[in-house]
């Protein structure tokens, strides 16, 4: 049985870094209509941050080395309150989340999670640490959030990506 405790993690300020020209007034509000990429493992729809460092994140500086085309030198920066988030670290979380949110996919040798599931129980999902080296999450590239409660955000303001 998975425990909150083991699944919920302090969360830092959150970094979105958006590719080209973004227009803050059209961020998506409230909670956000989830669907399962089965291909990617990852939950689409979700609204992506990583978590701010005072200068960038893991995602702002891995889109420097290995996406430049999506790189951006701006951002805003979002203060949680009261989120309740999923954190997946290691192989460990991953099991314990997948026993209790699988989805079945065309192959039988992958074991992804069903993020619509997921969704509806928490706020947003934190993917960090260990857990990017499982085979299961290898499209998720950094430490990153996947947020399916905008109210959760507070935007802090905008700030220049180092």
């Amino acid at each position: 049985m998975i425990k909150l405790k083991d699944l919920l993690f302090e969360v830092k300020d959150q970094l979105f870094a958006p590719r080209g020209k973004f227009d803050v007034s059209k961020l998506p509000k409230g909670r956000l209509r989830i669907k399962n990429d089965t291909d990617r493992n990852k939950p689409e729809g979700a609204f992506w941050t990583s978590s701010w460092t005072g200068r960038g994140s893991d995602w702002a500086d891995w889109t420097k080395t290995d996406m430049p085309d999506w790189s951006s030198n701006k951002g805003v920066v979002f203060n949680v309150k009261g989120a309740k988030v999923l954190t997946i670290d290691d192989d460990k979380d991953y099991e314990k989340t997948y026993d209790k949110f699988p989805i079945e996919t065309r192959n039988p040798n992958e074991k992804y999670l069903d993020w619509a599931k997921i969704s509806k129980k928490y706020d947003g999902v934190n993917i960090g640490g260990r857990a990017l080296w499982n085979t299961n999450l290898k499209w998720w590239d950094v430490e990153s959030s996947a947020w399916f409660n905008m109210s959760k955000l507070k935007l802090k303001g905008s700030v220049t990506v180092r």
